[in-house]
């Protein structure tokens, strides 16, 4: 009963029990940023907007008129002619009901491109596109415009996470994939994210996700 919105790509690892009697239902929606920006277009007269650098992601709780319009998606979905028709206007309200929720500012950042936010947000994109180059704090902060100790505040208020360890944390969960979906060995998939000393690989792998990547993979040949 509680949603999660992700306006910069985090890693994000979630734990539940399921079983064939009582299944886990996952949803997920991709927002299209022009959607949002259309939706605060028309709502320019009625809504307000904080120039506060909100958090990238957050959870919330599900309220009826959200929790209605997630059952009518799913309901849609299951029709051709409903997936095609009904199915994108609801999503267009699922996203309005976000937007004019109590935490809908970081959706309203990427429309808006407050300025800090989006400097970040690009930032992000970039180390995800790059995670396996050698990246400093130096020059993500002169490509964001910002001085070194700006840069470092306004990443961690944005992600929750210093730049370094946001960098870290994106190496070591691609790394992981690269393992458990792919099924490379530790050296190799350490060396495919970045790091060029096993050691430091396996001594930060094991910090985060509580064992060594030798025993995280599975069937690891490559």
């Amino acid at each position: 009963m509680n949603y999660l919105v992700l306006s910069i790509p985090v890693p994000l690892e979630c734990e539940t029990n399921a079983s064939e009697d009582e299944p886990l239902l996952g949803v997920k929606i991709n927002v299209d940023v022009n959607m949002i920006g259309e939706i605060l277009h028309i709502l320019a007269d009625t809504t307000t907007f904080t120039k506060s650098i909100p958090k990238g992601f957050y959870s919330a709780p599900l309220d009826n008129l959200l929790l209605d319009s997630v059952i009518r998606l799913l309901e849609a979905i299951t029709s051709d002619t409903d997936k095609l028709i009904l199915a994108p206007m609801i999503v267009r309200e699922i996203v309005y009901r976000v937007l004019m929720g109590e935490k809908g500012e970081a959706l309203k950042a990427l429309a808006y491109k407050n300025q800090y936010f989006f400097q970040i947000a690009q930032i992000v994109d970039k180390i995800h596109n790059s995670y396996d180059k050698k990246l400093d704090v130096n020059s993500l902060a002169s490509e964001a415009g910002m001085s070194v100790s700006s840069f470092h505040t306004i990443f961690k208020t944005v992600t929750n996470s210093s730049p370094l360890q946001y960098i870290k944390n994106i190496r070591l969960h691609k790394a992981r994939i690269l393992m458990i979906e792919e099924g490379f060995n530790a050296h190799n998939a350490g060396y495919n994210v970045g790091y060029e000393s096993p050691s430091q690989f396996n001594r930060e792998y094991k910090r985060l996700f509580g064992m060594s990547p030798g025993r995280d993979c599975r069937n690891c040949t490559v």
